[in-house]
């Protein structure tokens, strides 16, 4: 089981406080509590300044990494400098990268085309929303009678079944949330990787990756992060099942975990200057 974070500070300080530090951070659920509607999920002030001044630092490099599309997620939190990696990692924007996924490209008709089916198909299906995100599809059930959740995931295989045979689109599911992607063998776990080694720094030994995420898909992540650096799963049930060895309880949790880094980054910081004035 993941032990909480904050009661292995002592464990986790040292590396926070003296590599430099490669932060992934999902959005939802992370960053912002969850909402009913994803549209409902503003990033707050507070967040949004502790970012702005991470970013600034010399030895911290952010990348928010998120199922949305990158359109909303840098729409959504509007700080420059940062990497944004949008739709599970098949589409990402940071200084001196944009990318997108070849396989994300050729997709992005039939994604539409399903969008449109599956928005007439589940109609009369109150508390049902399809999101045509360009390069993924999500259809989001947390508003629906839980009774007829069964139903509405029979009647999904129904409209899209014959394109999982043709092995066309993959089928995943996440918090109250089922997405459609491209069928393609890449996820968060490998978008971090492909980060790490070719794009966010050339110091691979002097960094240290961190990553932050409360979603099923985020334990791609978790997984390649294994022995390499910090993975931290954001839940309020400490038995859940998780690749994560740490835990945070709440997106406020996160919020109080970027704070304290921001904390040990600036007393390093003003600590090396004061070093190097009394040398001189």
């Amino acid at each position: 089981m993941p032990q909480h974070l904050f009661d292995e500070w002592d464990e986790v300080r040292p590396d926070l406080r003296d590599r430099d530090i490669l932060l992934f951070l999902d959005y939802d659920g992370t960053l912002t509590p969850i909402k009913e509607r994803p549209e409902m999920a503003k990033l707050h002030s507070e967040v949004r300044n502790i970012l702005r001044a991470l970013a600034r630092q010399e030895d911290v490099q952010i990348a928010i990494i998120s199922g949305r599309s990158l359109s909303n997620l840098e729409k959504l939190i509007r700080i420059p400098g940062l990497t944004y990696v949008g739709n599970h990692g098949l589409e990402l924007h940071g200084p001196k990268i944009r990318h997108v996924h070849p396989s994300a490209q050729e997709s992005k008709l039939l994604l539409h085309k399903i969008a449109m089916r599956l928005k007439k198909a589940f109609g009369p299906l109150p508390g049902i929303i399809v999101e045509n995100k360009i390069f993924t599809l999500s259809v989001h059930y947390r508003q629906l009678d839980p009774n007829k959740i069964d139903f509405a995931k029979r009647l999904l295989f129904k409209e899209i079944g014959h394109l999982l045979g043709k092995s066309q689109i993959v089928f995943k599911e996440g918090k109250m949330v089922w997405e459609l992607r491209p069928a393609v063998e890449w996820d968060k776990g490998k978008t971090v990787l492909w980060l790490f080694a070719r794009v966010l720094t050339r110091a691979r030994g002097r960094v240290w990756p961190v990553y932050v995420g409360d979603d099923l898909t985020d334990e791609d992540a978790f997984r390649v992060l294994k022995g390499k650096g910090l993975a931290v799963k954001v839940t309020q049930d400490s038995r859940e099942a998780t690749e994560a060895p740490y835990y945070l309880e709440s997106a406020g949790e996160v919020l109080e975990f970027l704070k304290r880094i921001y904390q040990m980054k600036i007393a390093r910081k003003y600590g090396a200057r004061d070093k190097a004035a009394q040398s001189a």
